[in-house]
């Protein structure tokens, strides 16, 4: 993402014509700028001082510390403009350049008179008039384009700038048009008439998709009001997402619609495809030298519209697919892996479900798929397809030696940029389009979905690593021109509009505040508009009210008990309760909210919780007398066997009750103190380390936003530091495999995924929690390591070092899960049936979940 962050960068850097010298300073050459260096304006060397601060006094001055986060910044920072500089080089003399770049010598080129690019101008000479319409925020390079052609050719300019809300100074809208009118004014006056009476609706809808069905019930009514609205109405879509939706919304007595926007395939079928054969393949095991495939994704795939759509019934006559009856017999004979001859009777599922070995195979795979779906998909979906197989062709021609699962990553990347354009009769039809396509366009009824602080206008993310100071100093785009063009948009497009409807989503769920517009909110307080506000509700019918029979709704007395256990500092949050919800919320319900649990029992043997609660109250123990000091390898020799039972003998009586270990247990005891023995033997390798303390408790307030905050809560099995670096050490005495690795984030965080790394959770968690809740480039000093005593005969135990920019998207994901568990309008559901959830939770009869693992 940093490749991305540079080309932005510099991109920007290129269009708004910036020195990047002057731009990327290096440190040892601030005490240039005293010396009135010629490239820098006043401007520009003062938001260099604010941004680096005083000068340091002597050159000579000693280096911070490593830990200096401002060091570190120095450091990237000093290479950028050479960094700048050698990948133009590189660029040109491959014939090669990103939009900035070629702008850039087009605007510097203009400025010569002998260069080709001042040439080229002959064409526009030609012209007896060049006329630009509908403009607003111009880069640097632009503006020299504009200038050029202004002196050496007749030259006119229209500015859709009037009516008291787009020139209000107050109003963002206004930024950039005063200083374009006046250096590029309009040689005729022409009539701006606003509408005379304006009706302004705000409607508020709990649901994403619902803002199309409710934008069907609108234009209805338009219809039945005006008769023939199509040509004077547009339907804006800020979020692009629901393009689809809104066309399959669309009433019948509008025959004809216009899409002027392109539709993102990473919103299409064609990314949900994509990533369900990556998990196929990923999760595809051989057997003889035959793939086999896991249920869960073969099911996925073959409930996917594409497969779907894709077969006809599996007898002549009959109701059913023959996907839908593979899936019913996968889920009647409990088939855990499907083997590929399965597949075999039909020519798409053969293609799909097939043996992959190696990336080498992967194109050519793909290929053959998106082959066999365009014969049996619709005019739509073939589009989509398309691009996905242009995609395919793009990433091959790199000849990138790489895994299977980055195969599929970097072809999702390249997914995520692509639109699909669609084409219509401008001069006929309804009209739907995106904000920025109503440039110049006036409507007399606009319907505005998505109006939700957030999407339109969008959040402003600064992912750039020129500070705002810097970028402000030089001009170069904020999020303030962001915010700017969004009102510019908007307000626009309202000017002339008979009657305005503002749809906006209400949902509070996760990050999803449900907050109306800004825009929406200065129209009733700044312009004192008499917005109509109106709020669209659902009746659920009966059979969703069946689906959600199991669920617990948070009503009044659950809200108030989540208030009672987790809010104002009451309760806490642990890892293992947070795990419960993400495996099922039903459980966490049961057990982290109403707190039950089941009746205390007389045991005579050891259940897997009580061996681990034994094993680690002896490591606690062991070490105990050591905390705050260096561990030797003479003290570790000194733990002998029989200290060693004693220890473990003292476990049993306070964890257990059990003051004579005999029978069974007495396996348990010596098995326990094998475990022991071969942990100190994996510690005897790391001395001297020193043992900070065992059994660690750690608690920090999160903070949710809106006020509210919850504390986090965990104990940390061990703590070491070694060689400036600090260990957070967990004994697992369970099976670990899959639960402590992970390749996203975001894994961890995926209820579906059916080896959810739950352990790389906890120790995420515990990290959090180690810091106070601080994301830094501390964590960098910081270890995780899973001490698995069942793998731990075979190997090392597995360490990670702390990653900042994986732990704040962990802290990211954590606000919204907890977030959600905190949300009224999201009920406690259970986990999915059939999960290996249910097998052995405590709970199962209360939620009708009672069966016979063996059945």
């Amino acid at each position: 993402f940093w490749g991305d962050t540079l080309l932005n960068d510099f991109d920007d850097v290129d269009k708004y014509m910036v020195d990047a010298r002057g731009l990327f300073t290096n440190i040892d050459e601030l005490y240039g700028i005293d010396a009135g260096d010629a490239f820098l304006s006043p401007a520009q060397k003062e938001a260099i001082r604010q941004f680096w601060g005083e000068p340091l006094r002597s050159r000579t001055a000693p280096e911070e510390s490593r830990l200096d986060k401002r060091a570190e910044f120095r450091r990237v920072w000093n290479i950028l403009f050479s960094l700048y500089e050698s990948f133009r080089g590189d660029l040109k003399a491959r014939g090669l350049a990103y939009e900035g770049m070629i702008y850039r010598e087009v605007a510097e080129g203009l400025k010569e008179k002998g260069s080709p690019v001042f040439g080229r101008l002959d064409r526009f000479r030609g012209y007896r008039r060049i006329v630009f319409v509908g403009l607003n925020a111009l880069n640097e390079c632009e503006k020299v384009l504009l200038d050029t052609l202004t002196k050496d050719c007749e030259t006119d300019f229209y500015w859709d700038f009037y009516g008291p809300m787009v020139t209000d100074p107050a109003n963002k809208s206004s930024k950039f048009l005063p200083e374009n009118v006046r250096k590029y004014p309009s040689r005729h006056q022409i009539d701006a008439a606003l509408a005379e009476k304006q009706e302004y609706r705000s409607i508020a809808v709990p649901s994403g998709v619902g803002q199309t069905r409710l934008a069907c019930s609108l234009l209805e009514e338009l219809v039945a009001l005006q008769g023939s609205v199509a040509e004077e109405t547009a339907v804006i879509l800020p979020d692009e997402n629901l393009l689809m939706p809104m066309l399959g919304a669309i009433p019948e007595s509008i025959q004809d619609i216009n899409v002027t926007m392109g539709f993102p395939l990473s919103a299409s079928n064609v990314a949900t495809f994509l990533r369900m054969l990556d998990r196929l393949h990923r999760n595809c095991r051989l057997r003889a030298g035959k793939a086999q495939f896991y249920h869960k994704d073969v099911i996925a795939l073959l409930t996917h519209p594409f497969i779907r759509k894709g077969l006809s019934p599996a007898e002549e006559g009959g109701n059913t697919t023959l996907a839908e009856d593979i899936v019913a017999g996968i889920r009647e004979n409990n088939i855990i892996y499907s083997p590929e001859e399965d597949f075999a009777s039909d020519t798409l599922l053969a293609t799909v479900f097939r043996k992959v070995e190696v990336t080498e195979e992967l194109p050519e795979y793909l290929h053959c798929v998106i082959a066999a779906l365009q014969e049996r998909l619709d005019k739509l979906d073939r589009e989509f397809i398309y691009h996905l197989d242009k995609c395919v062709t793009s990433l091959t021609n790199y000849g990138l030696k790489v895994e299977k699962a980055t195969f599929f990553k970097l072809l999702g990347r390249l997914a995520e940029v692509i639109k699909v354009q669609f084409s219509g009769e401008p001069l006929k039809g309804l009209q739907i389009m995106g904000p920025l396509e109503t440039r110049a366009l006036d409507f007399k009824n606009i319907i505005i979905l998505s109006t939700n602080e957030g999407t339109f206008p969008k959040r402003s993310l600064s992912n750039s690593f020129i500070p705002y100071t810097l970028r402000n100093g030089f001009g170069l785009p904020t999020y303030e021109f962001q915010d700017a063009i969004s009102a510019y948009h908007f307000y626009r497009s309202i000017c002339r509009a008979e009657k305005v409807t503002l749809v906006y989503d209400s949902r509070t769920e996760g990050v999803n505040i449900g907050e109306e517009s800004r825009y929406i909110k200065q129209l009733k307080y700044h312009y004192r508009v008499p917005v109509i506000e109106e709020t669209a509700s659902y009746v659920m019918g009966e059979g969703a009210a069946a689906l959600a029979a199991h669920a617990v709704e948070k009503d009044e007395k659950v809200m108030a008990l989540l208030e009672e256990k987790f809010l104002n500092g009451n309760g806490h949050f642990s890892a293992s309760s947070l795990n419960n919800y993400l495996s099922c919320p039903l459980k966490f319900y049961y057990s982290n909210v109403l707190r039950i649990s089941e009746a205390d029992e007389v045991s005579e043997g050891l259940d897997a919780s009580m061996f681990g609660k034994v094993f680690h109250k002896s490591m606690e123990n062991l070490y105990e007398p050591y905390s705050g000091k260096e561990i030797t390898e003479q003290i570790i020799k000194g733990f002998t066997q029989e200290h060693i039972g004693r220890i473990v003998d003292g476990a049993f009586a306070t964890e257990c009750k059990i003051r004579e270990v005999t029978g069974r247990n007495l396996i348990v005891r010596n098995l326990i103190i094998n475990y022991i023995l071969k942990v100190l033997d994996v510690d005897s390798k790391r001395v001297p380390f020193h043992y900070v303390a065992g059994e660690q408790k750690q608690s920090f307030g999160l903070d949710l936003g809106e006020g509210r905050r919850v504390n986090l809560f965990g104990v940390i099995d061990r703590i070491d530091h070694i060689d400036g670096l600090t260990y957070i050490i967990d004994y697992k005495t369970g099976r670990v495999d899959k639960k402590a690795s992970f390749k996203e984030v975001a894994e961890m965080f995926d209820s579906s995924r059916p080896e959810r790394p739950e352990i790389a959770f906890q120790l995420y968690l515990y990290l959090l929690l180690a810091l106070n809740g601080e994301v830094s480039e501390r964590c960098c000093n910081y270890i995780t390591s899973v001490y698995a005593l069942r793998d731990i005969y075979s190997g090392q135990p597995a360490e990670v070092l702390g990653q900042p920019e994986l732990l704040a998207e962990f802290k990211s994901r954590l606000i919204g899960l907890i977030s959600e568990i905190l949300n009224p309008a999201v009920p406690f559901s259970p986990c999915e049936e059939g999960s290996r959830v249910c097998e052995y939770c405590d709970f199962r009869k209360l939620c009708n979940r009672w069966t016979d693992s063996r059945s």
